[in-house]
């Protein structure tokens, strides 16, 4: 048997289930307390917090998009670099442009967790430097840049590797493998 054959993904299923159960946990208790917290003591939301709401809700929706997906990624992912024949693969083809689509959803949705918390982050210092000029335009600078590097990290997801078929497995999963690796099987 080639070491191809026996592959199997370093981090399992279950595994990556756990850690991420885990940290969304984290995630909502974080941002339920900051909220309550926030409420108790202003007793007014600014837009910081908006944009924390904003993520989280996207953080819920990739979460979820995230579990309902991760079987069948990592099905395809094993079956393709075990046994390119296997009749796991062959039962998964007409799925596979849905998977790519829902996993370049789950990686956009990521970007929008992401980069709310910076801004969040952005607009906190903001009221901590409104009044001095010098360091008000820095922040100009940053946050112009801040949204300009979310919008192309949301681009790249969908442009890098724009196939929705088993020549999205290579250019997402496995860029190092001369294209086509394995025999078209349509």
């Amino acid at each position: 048997m080639s070491q191809q054959q026996d592959f199997q993904p370093r981090i399992g299923i279950a595994a990556n289930r756990i850690v991420s159960a885990t940290l969304f946990g984290i995630a909502i208790t974080t941002y339920a307390v900051r909220t309550y917290i926030r409420a108790r003591l202003m007793k007014r939301f600014l837009a910081d917090d908006y944009l924390l709401l904003f993520a989280v809700i996207c953080l819920i929706a990739g979460t979820g998009l995230d579990f309902a997906n991760k079987q069948h990624e990592y099905d395809l992912f094993v079956a393709v670099l075990n046994d390119p024949d296997s009749v796991l693969l062959l039962s998964l083809l007409p799925s596979i442009p849905t998977i790519f689509k829902e996993e370049d959803a789950v990686q956009t949705i990521w970007w929008f967790v992401i980069f709310p918390v910076k801004l969040a982050f952005l607009f906190f210092f903001r009221r901590l430097v409104h009044r001095l000029r010098n360091l008000k335009i820095w922040w100009y600078c940053i946050t112009t840049f801040t949204v300009l590097a979310g919008l192309t990290c949301v681009a790249v997801t969908w442009l890098s590797c724009p196939y929705f078929s088993l020549a999205g497995i290579i250019c997402k999963h496995t860029p190092h493998l001369p294209f086509p690796f394995f025999p078209n099987p349509l």
